[in-house]
């Protein structure tokens, strides 16, 4: 009961922090007043509580990391910091820039801002995080870790590849069904079908080398956050799906981007896909072929599990890993 009440302060507690930081920026680099008045004043008094649930969501992920890494505060500073500019200033700007038709009117300073609003913020929470982190004494460096970075390269080209199909099945099958967000990218309600939405897409060189190039991106913040985790396979699994479903769950919030109803398929659509491609994420860099035949390798642990083996998987995930508790991921 001690351990579950300080847990929940914990969880509140970042999520408090987490708040502030995302007000802050917002009185440095202000949405300008043409933005604000496009936005509907009943979805704006929704702002602050969508917030706090945003919050809160963000703060349980990583408090869920927080309890599964071992890394000193050095390394884990700086490794969160490329991971969530990745995240978000960064595949922020090239999203708004590659649909930037859609947004007629909209000045680039706006997405300037939006930009230096999102690295603002996550620059503050990752160091926060590595303050909060509990100091490690592991001798385990980023850069030392005896991995092999031909495989890795592999594994995130082959996430690219799967970060393009799940968002153009998810973007089609959620998203692409609200005549308001058909409207809002074609000017026109009419859908022409799954096959020929999909030969649009692919036929596109631009379209399939940037989703593609994005993928990639994401994968290389899934490789950081990887190798920040140091606990068993399917924890990471699922936190990693966790910390990559909160680029979709901020799409909650209302924006003077987006209209209502575009805003909330989109949400749907990328929290629901990202918590998937998290997963993914988790497996791919999780993947190691069995040592014997009709077991699973688990890198986390360096076990050998037998085929149809029942480990655990959520259990323990609020408690905090002892030291030595699995040794370094090799890939």
């Amino acid at each position: 009961m001690k351990n579950t009440l300080k847990s929940i302060i914990a969880i509140l507690s970042i999520a408090l922090v987490f708040v502030l930081f995302f007000i802050i920026p917002t009185l440095l680099f202000p949405v300008s007043e043409d933005l604000l008045k496009g936005i509907n004043p009943e979805e704006m008094q929704l702002f602050f509580p969508l917030l706090i649930i945003y919050s809160l969501y963000i703060s349980i992920s990583y408090f869920f990391l927080l309890r599964n890494m071992d890394q000193k505060r050095t390394a884990l500073f700086f490794q969160l910091l490329l991971a969530h500019f990745i995240m978000y200033p960064l595949m922020g700007l090239l999203e708004s820039l590659f649909w930037g038709d859609a947004f007629k009117g909209v000045d680039v300073s706006e997405f300037i801002g939006i930009f230096l609003r999102f690295v603002i913020t996550f620059s503050l929470f990752s160091g926060f995080l590595a303050i909060i982190g509990k100091k490690r004494t592991s001798s385990i460096h980023f850069f030392k870790q005896a991995a092999n970075y031909k495989q890795a390269g592999i594994k995130i080209l082959l996430i690219g590849l799967a970060y393009f199909v799940i968002y153009n099945l998810f973007g089609y099958f959620i998203a692409w069904q609200f005549e308001a967000t058909r409207q809002f990218y074609t000017g026109s309600i009419e859908n022409i079908g799954f096959f020929q939405s999909m030969w649009q897409n692919i036929s596109n060189p631009v379209f399939v080398i940037v989703h593609t190039f994005r993928g990639m991106l994401f994968g290389v913040a899934g490789y950081l956050f990887h190798n920040i985790l140091k606990c068993s396979r399917s924890r990471k699994i699922i936190i990693l799906a966790l910390i990559f479903g909160g680029f979709g769950f901020q799409i909650v919030l209302p924006n003077p981007l987006l209209p209502e109803m575009v805003r909330i398929s989109h949400f749907i659509e990328t929290t629901s896909s990202m918590l998937l491609f998290g997963a993914l994420v988790g497996v791919i860099f999780n993947y190691k072929k069995a040592k014997s035949s009709g077991s699973l390798y688990d890198t986390a642990t360096g076990r050998l599990w037998p085929k149809g083996a029942n480990h655990s998987i959520a259990k323990g995930l609020f408690k905090k890993q002892p030291r030595g508790y699995c040794r370094p991921d090799v890939h």
